[in-house]
């Protein structure tokens, strides 16, 4: 960051290192202590309070069309007059869309595959923020919000996934979608099983949920 902001700091201060000047520096210290300390606090507490974190940044995100600063013609902070400083919404609702996604797929489990139940609120989450987000404007923030659920979403999927392919012993279920087919898997201590059928042996034998 200082690498990437000193041209900026050269040509506006005359100095690269401008920014790193007393107040600056008293000002990424206390963000540091800040950062430090919402490490230290469980992670359940974020997850009881994902929901009303995210309602609330949608909320300050509506509220920077009536009350927001302008600043290079967007309307994209909230001054805080009392340490003279601005927050910027939309960086909030990024966080809070990452803790109601953990949320709610930790909640729905298996079900989150589900179109009605699972996908949709989710999808309809994500859709909200990165389209507020895009109309203050902010596209770039809200590409990479997008990004990001996306990869949780995927990540969501894909571990369940690897966990049914490992091969057990004993009965072992493997689900894709609607359908079920039922694998028994052979036993680990015959040599013949396994160089027959290999570590599955199917039943052929699919069921509807």
């Amino acid at each position: 960051m200082l690498s990437s902001s000193s041209f900026f700091a050269g040509g506006k201060f005359g100095d690269q290192f401008a920014l790193l000047a007393q107040p600056r520096r008293c000002a990424a210290s206390s963000r540091l202590i800040v950062m430090f300390a919402a490490s230290r606090v469980d992670y359940r507490v974020y997850r009881k309070a994902a929901p009303a974190l995210l309602v609330l940044s949608i909320l300050m995100m509506i509220g920077l069309f009536f009350l927001g600063v302008t600043i290079r013609d967007t309307r994209r902070w909230f001054l805080i007059p009392l340490i003279n400083t601005t927050l910027q919404p939309s960086e909030v609702a990024r966080t809070a869309l990452v803790f109601f996604l953990a949320y709610w797929m930790t909640r729905t489990g298996k079900t989150f595959s589900r179109f009605k139940t699972g996908f949709l609120p989710a999808a309809g989450a994500i859709a909200l923020v990165a389209g507020i987000i895009a109309a203050l404007p902010n596209f770039g923030t809200a590409t990479a919000t997008i990004v990001i659920a996306l990869c949780m979403m995927l990540c969501s999927a894909a571990a369940p996934a690897a966990h049914r392919i490992v091969p057990r012993r004993g009965h072992c279920t493997r689900s894709w979608w609607k359908w079920r087919v039922t694998n028994t898997c052979a036993s680990a201590s015959s040599p013949s099983s396994e160089s027959t059928t290999g570590p599955w042996r199917s039943t052929g034998r699919w069921t509807s949920r």
